[in-house]
């Protein structure tokens, strides 16, 4: 017979009432300090409040425990996937399905971890494996059209969507789901409407809030284009968009010499090359730009979050001073102004890397780096300031180190984002 308390918590654990089944569970590991099921649930419980090495430690527990136990090892799994250790995930997932290859969440986890590396072949094949034990699992039958949408078979998937939402139209993930369906097809009344449903049935769901808000930006004309270019992104493995990162910049290169070579085709690569720096900085600035301007928007305002409201805020305040500098250089001639201009421009760079980093760690690092070239653009506007006069000796290394690296270290600042998020950071 089951203890009850563990019971209890096992219910509580479906209800997101974790605080609770805590408690319960941390009674029932006093009575009984090694049982496996008690450290398995209870590992659950503590990374759903993000308590991450805690978590560890009870799901350890729980294999030590019962390491022939397939649920000690979903734990494992879950664990891992939520810390971002995808591999170590993926490992403990399929000793879950190793042990009991008929349980269909096990299946469904594995697929999961795999899609959220973007191996969707292999996503797909997990979910058709719980699909083959429990052909109406509705998590396994949306991880199967996620991954069919992200292997360019949308119209398939939306069909797979469809049929698991008449059966069950009470899912937020179905909902959410199709809808990102309808938002890459640029449907936007028919996404907006299922992520509302999604959002109606569970508030929490943070990626229907997503959504949310890109639907909404989605109904400016640029941004559309950027979007779409996030998608697409967005279905490639971190070394596919590496490729296509590494590849444009390569073309760049190459017709940036050509058009040094042959001067007779500049004035058809220049439009190319000033393209693809404009493409570079809206990948950075599309996104808090566009939530700027959803600020002004009734509804879209109360979709953000409190981390794109300030980074909105930064890019809007930069931009706002980058137009009073350049107003105020216009009229008082003033190159001092021009330079401050400049460094509020270029600080758009640093700052749109910053914010866009997700994570704790590299976001740290990104904060270290923008200081310093903060520092490197004070030198720069100084040097702007104090042009032609006779300067202190204190101020003549820091004036040559900014006018020197300031614009160099801005625009670094993109490749130095892009290589901190690719790195894999746990939590």
């Amino acid at each position: 017979m089951m203890n009850p308390r563990i019971a209890r918590a096992q219910m509580l654990l479906s209800q997101r009432r974790t605080d609770l089944a805590e408690k319960e569970l941390a009674q029932a590991l006093a009575d009984e300090p090694n049982h496996p099921l008690a450290h398995a649930l209870m590992a659950m419980c503590l990374v759903e409040n993000e308590q991450w090495d805690p978590a560890t430690h009870h799901a350890r527990q729980a294999i030590a425990a019962a390491p022939g136990v397939a649920f000690t090892h979903h734990a494992m799994a879950v664990v891992c996937a939520r810390r971002n250790q995808f591999k170590e995930a993926a490992e403990a997932a399929r000793a879950a399905v190793d042990l009991d290859p008929l349980n269909p969440d096990y299946h469904e986890l594995l697929g999961k971890i795999h899609a959220f590396r973007h191996e969707w072949n292999e996503a797909l094949g997990c979910a058709k494996e719980a699909l083959a034990c429990d052909a109406q699992h509705v998590d396994a039958r949306n991880l199967k059209a996620l991954a069919l949408r992200n292997l360019g078979r949308g119209d398939v998937a939306q069909t797979e969507m469809l049929e698991t939402l008449a059966e069950d139209p009470d899912n937020a993930w179905t909902h959410t789901n199709l809808a990102w369906q309808y938002l890459e097809k640029n449907d936007t009344k028919q996404a907006m409407h299922h992520f509302r449903e999604a959002l109606r049935i569970d508030p929490e769901l943070e990626w229907a809030r997503r959504g949310v808000v890109e639907t909404l930006k989605s109904r400016n004309v640029i941004y559309r284009l950027f979007l779409r270019y996030f998608l697409l992104m967005g279905r490639l493995t971190q070394s596919g968009q590496w490729k296509v990162i590494l590849g444009l910049w390569l073309l760049y290169i190459v017709l940036g010499r050509v058009a040094r070579q042959v001067p007779a085709l500049a004035p058809w690569v220049t439009p190319l090359l000033i393209l693809y720096l404009l493409f570079v900085l809206g990948t950075w600035l599309a996104g808090p730009l566009a939530d700027l301007a959803l600020r002004l928007h009734p509804f879209g305002k109360l979709a953000l979050s409190r981390r794109e409201r300030r980074a909105s805020n930064w890019i809007g305040g930069s931009l706002l001073g980058a137009v009073v500098s350049l107003v105020t250089a216009v009229a008082l001639h003033s190159t001092g102004f021009l330079h401050l201009t400049g460094f509020f421009l270029l600080m758009l760079l640093p700052l749109g890397a910053t914010l866009q980093a997700a994570w704790p760690q590299p976001q740290k690092a990104m904060l270290i780096y923008t200081a310093g070239v903060t520092l490197l653009g004070a030198g720069f506007v100084l040097g702007g300031f104090l042009e032609g006069q006779q300067l202190p000796i204190v101020l003549v290394r820091p004036i040559e180190l900014g006018l020197s690296f300031f614009p160099l270290a801005a625009i670094l600042s993109l490749i130095a984002g892009n290589v901190l998020m690719s790195m894999g950071w746990t939590k």
